[in-house]
């Protein structure tokens, strides 16, 4: 039925995966707690959607972006709850903490720059605090001729 609106001209086209991605975004910051969907909801709108939105205006807003996306919000709300888990705040956060969370999930490292940004920009946690960038790795093993 939309389709069919959208040809005749009454409804104007839709980004499917910019749809899936706020659509995504409102279900899971209405299941946090509040003190997180305070923070995560704000980051989720004015960086994630508004940077996703920008791109599909672009026609450059695909699937696997908007599931990459999806995976730097629940980067952040994993790093809300780590730090609650070590009773911090944002405020409260120091180097030793986020060096100790890039160890603990390596695989979320690059996934938390987003949020730690723009925390920074906010002044929500303390200035310099950084999140290195896993080299990429080369093979361990090497095949022999």
């Amino acid at each position: 039925m939309c389709g069919l609106l959208v040809t005749a001209g009454i409804l104007p086209p839709r980004d499917e995966n910019l749809a899936l991605l706020t659509n995504w975004v409102a279900r899971t910051v209405a299941e946090l707690p509040t003190r997180h969907a305070n923070l995560i909801r704000p980051f989720a709108e004015w960086h994630i959607i508004r940077d996703a939105r920008r791109r599909s205006s672009r026609g450059r807003y695909t699937y696997a972006a908007h599931k990459g996306d999806c995976g730097n919000v629940l980067a952040a709300i994993n790093f809300l709850n780590w730090l609650g888990t070590q009773h911090l705040s944002l405020s409260q956060l120091q180097q030793r903490h986020l060096d100790t969370w890039a160890i603990e999930r390596p695989t979320l490292r690059s996934r938390s720059i987003p949020f730690l940004c723009w925390s920074t920009a906010r002044r929500l946690c303390p200035p310099d605090l950084v999140i290195e960038r896993s080299a990429a790795q080369l093979p361990g093993h090497f095949q022999a001729e």
